[in-house]
């Protein structure tokens, strides 16, 4: 599969550049998972040009916004490819030399942030990038996407990781509480401690019971 340069996907003119996004986006995951610097940095580079040019006319923010789009989809996958040449990070202090995926003019700042980018999930991205077309002070921008919440709700953990961390939980403080009822002080403290705590042993002894009726249903 042949891939295109920057200079024949993104013309001169911004004009065209809207009608080809769709083709950007799709060259810029051919280059990600190619590993393909060379050509990410082009287009990011152009893309920040086209962004610059199109935010000092009237009537660009569409186009600003495309231009926007592109360079944060380049920088998010170069900070992908570094994160996975350099999963520890980079830092000037190692004694051994890190694997330069990215040339020594890009700034540790500016590697921080293509970095952060390239941690977010491709769905969370594409959320961000869309809240920020929405934003009509900023636009499409690093700092916005970087800054930007996604608007889903999060997350919840898989339910099978959530249940097997409940029950090693309760594992742990069950063999707990089986020490605290075999020691020898217990005695002198047992009214005390049946008053105050009985019924919530019997309660979650209920809670336990309908789990287990449940799983066994």
């Amino acid at each position: 599969m042949s891939v295109n340069t920057p200079a024949e996907i993104v013309p001169q003119r911004e004009a065209d550049a809207l009608v080809a996004l769709d083709e950007v986006k799709r060259q810029l995951s051919i280059a990600k998972l190619t590993g393909d610097t060379e050509t990410l940095l082009e287009w990011q580079r152009r893309a920040a040009a086209i962004l610059h040019y199109t935010r000092m006319r009237d009537g660009g923010r569409d186009a600003a916004n495309d231009a926007g789009e592109v360079k944060v989809r380049a920088e998010a996958a170069l900070g992908a490819i570094d994160r996975e040449a350099n999963p520890h990070g980079v830092r000037s202090d190692r004694r051994d030399s890190p694997t330069e995926s990215l040339p020594p003019e890009v700034g540790s700042a500016t590697r921080a942030n293509w970095r952060k980018l390239g941690a977010l999930p491709d769905d969370e991205l594409d959320e961000r990038i869309q809240d920020a077309r929405a934003d009509e002070e900023s636009g499409v921008t690093t700092t916005r996407v970087l800054r930007g919440e996604s608007t889903r709700a999060p997350q919840r953990p898989a339910l099978s990781d959530d249940f097997r961390s409940a029950v090693v939980d309760l594992d742990r403080s069950v063999a707990r509480l089986s020490r605290i009822c075999t020691d020898d002080r217990l005695g002198r403290n047992r009214e005390s401690l049946r008053d105050a705590y009985l019924h919530d042993l019997h309660r979650i002894h209920q809670t336990v019971s309908n789990c287990i009726a449940t799983l066994e249903a």
